[in-house]
């Protein structure tokens, strides 16, 4: 098992340089140092340039990476944010994508004293329009200290989905901070970062390809200056159905402040301004929708 964890610098880097002398030849990297280039993530004039200079042209560069990172690694180190109630229980069930539903329910429980249920329906009906059947996935990321930093809401609330809704009510409700404040300080539910091994066959093609454009990009910048550490780095994706029991590996309870806020980051704050005052607070409901 070959794993591929973001955070081991040092010991992919040495991977990377193999690929890409296997690619397009032992030259490449004393190209790198020479050439007066900024590898940057997202853009490929940078690398395209280099192996025209070398007269190694492809057509698609970051596809041929893409495939042999596909090769050599077989899984990708992740990290999953969550609350739990008894964490033995992902180790016997897995770490499985909540539905639609279910994330329904978990609303009403929690909120259903708090707020009125034409309110509360209301809400959910906006999320509906953001949140489907396709949504219903495990959210993991290749950092830890990124998730743990800018994707805190998952440890302080549990739920994204619970968080919106919150979100969306709080212009009708003076109590929004007594009800995240509840839940922040629950006891009930422990802050939980799952670290799991995922077969690189289970992950979707599109992130293998924004997985191998930072590698390809960062692991240029440490071959060009070997002092070069790369940052916390924000790559963050979805695995359909759930994380199987076997690929978990560990888990840890981080220690959170519950003082800070942390909103969502499905919708900017303009857009749950917008929704809450408006269509929150005159309960206006699509007249076809039944749901809630």
């Amino acid at each position: 098992m070959n794993i591929l964890i973001w955070n081991n610098h040092k010991q992919w880097l040495e991977h990377i340089k193999d690929i890409l002398c296997n690619l397009w030849g032992d030259r490449i990297v004393s190209e790198l140092r020479t050439k007066e280039i900024v590898p940057m993530i997202g853009q490929s004039d940078w690398f395209i340039s280099i192996l025209n200079h070398l007269k190694a042209p492809s057509t698609s560069p970051l596809s041929d990476f893409a495939k042999e990172i596909q090769v050599y690694w077989s899984h990708i180190r992740v990290y999953h944010a969550c609350r739990t109630l008894n964490v033995e229980d992902y180790y016997r069930k897995g770490i499985v994508a909540p539905s639609v539903e279910i994330l329904d329910e978990y609303v009403k429980t929690m909120l259903s004293q708090y707020i009125d249920p034409d309110i509360l329906s209301t809400a959910m009906w906006h999320m509906h329009r953001y949140y489907d059947k396709a949504d219903e996935k495990v959210f993991v990321a290749i950092d830890e200290k990124h998730l743990q930093s800018f994707c805190g809401h998952h440890l302080l609330y549990g739920s994204e989905y619970f968080l919106c809704c919150t979100m969306l009510v709080g212009a009708v409700t003076d109590t929004l901070n007594n009800i995240l404040d509840t839940i922040k300080n629950s006891t009930c539910t422990v802050p939980t970062v799952f670290i799991s091994n995922i077969p690189i066959e289970c992950i979707p093609y599109d992130v293998v390809l924004e997985i191998a454009a930072i590698i390809l990009a960062e692991g240029c910048r440490m071959l060009i200056n070997p002092a070069y550490i790369p940052p916390s780095r924000r790559l963050g994706f979805g695995i359909s159905g759930k994380i199987h029991p076997d690929w978990i590996i560990g888990h840890t309870h981080p220690k959170i402040d519950i003082h800070v806020n942390i909103p969502p980051t499905w919708m900017d704050v303009a857009e749950y301004r917008s929704l809450s005052e408006y269509s929150l607070s005159k309960v206006q409901r699509h007249p076809n929708e039944s749901k809630n």
